[in-house]
């Protein structure tokens, strides 16, 4: 499996330590058969998945919401 991530926060060599690949939110949901998301809600992330993020993904992507419910709409 190859884990992909979105995270500003995180510094490159984190990501290699994980053994994942950084990625924009648009080419990780572009990608990925199974999106988790695991996010405090704030300005910046409320409503950062919605219909158009949707659209982009796959046909028969999975969601999975780990995080509040505002981040989704």
């Amino acid at each position: 499996m190859e884990v992909v991530a979105y995270d500003p926060y995180l510094p490159a060599e984190v990501f290699e330590q994980q053994h994942a690949k950084s990625m924009s939110i648009d080419e990780v949901l572009k990608i990925s058969d199974l999106v988790t998301i695991h996010m405090p809600l704030t300005p910046e992330t409320k409503n950062l998945s919605n219909a158009k993020s949707i659209a982009g993904m796959k046909d028969d992507a999975v969601v999975l919401n780990m995080a509040r419910g505002g981040i989704v709409n």
